[in-house]
């Protein structure tokens, strides 16, 4: 496949295949891309402005935006058909949508996230089709971008469980919940110290025990439906909820709960 040069300036000639294939535009890689053997779908870094491989599976590497069709790699230009039809492919079926897949390239299947690129026209051509999306429609993919944290100490006695700390989230997705607990025994024991993450009331997350008296952290990636949004009047709650193991002898402490997330524009295809 060639690489035709780009940009154009004003009096250039345009090419047949220019023409028909919308005018790849001149970018630069980031990291070693073999788009000549078969396009590859990258988006653009929010770090360093260059090209990168989506991957389904990576909410880093959502952000489609066309196909790399030469060989490059990091700091060398890169060839970006942003849309139009694309060349170079090999066993595509034709009339089938074409999606990102986990850890890269396409297929038919969608990967984690549902990334549509484009339509077969034939084995060897792909139509791109970027997904329309719906401003006001968005979801939630768990990261270690914190959006609300409490890191106050508590604790409690009881051996009932008890809401310590809550944040409300108004978008359903998954979060990616951390926190930090501990047990004080004072007499006989030790005791574990428990908790397990809640959703408006309900137990959403895997119960943890620990005896230790030191701090532990936990995470654990938790899935907020739409129908918990509105199941609430203002959003769903996503709630610490601890125990102690005794209700005489043992303390519970936890800190430092908080919750990351990125926010991605849901399809309004999905």
């Amino acid at each position: 496949m060639s690489d035709i040069a780009r940009p154009k300036s004003s009096g250039d000639e345009l090419s047949v295949e220019e023409v028909n294939h919308d005018l790849p535009v001149q970018g630069t890689g980031g990291e070693t891309i073999g788009g000549a053997t078969t396009p590859a779908p990258v988006f653009i870094s929010s770090v360093d402005g260059e090209l990168y491989e989506c991957d389904s599976n990576d909410a880093t590497k959502l952000l489609f935006i066309g196909f790399v069709v030469n060989n490059t790699s990091d700091g060398i230009a890169a060839t970006l058909q942003k849309n139009g039809v694309v060349p170079g492919f090999s066993g595509l079926s034709a009339g089938l949508k074409y999606y990102v897949q986990d850890s890269g390239g396409i297929g038919t299947t969608p990967g984690t996230y549902v990334i549509l690129v484009g339509i077969a026209l034939s084995a060897t051509e792909l139509l791109i089709i970027k997904e329309e999306f719906e401003e006001s429609v968005k979801r939630l993919i768990a990261s270690d971008n914190v959006k609300k944290e409490d890191n106050a100490e508590e604790n409690i006695k009881s051996e009932t469980y008890t809401e310590l700390k809550e944040f409300k989230v108004r978008v359903p997705g998954t979060v990616k919940v951390k926190f930090e607990m501990k047990q004080i025994t004072s007499e006989t024991g030790p005791y574990n110290a428990y908790a397990t993450i809640y959703i408006n009331g309900s137990a959403a997350g895997t119960q943890r025990a620990s005896t230790s008296t030191s701090y532990i952290e936990y995470e654990e990636d938790i899935t907020i439906g739409e129908d918990d949004i509105a199941d609430s009047e203002d959003g769903a709650l996503v709630e610490l909820y601890v125990r102690s193991g005794h209700n005489v002898y043992c303390t519970a402490y936890v800190k430092n709960y908080s919750i990351g997330y990125d926010v991605i524009k849901k399809s309004i295809s999905e």
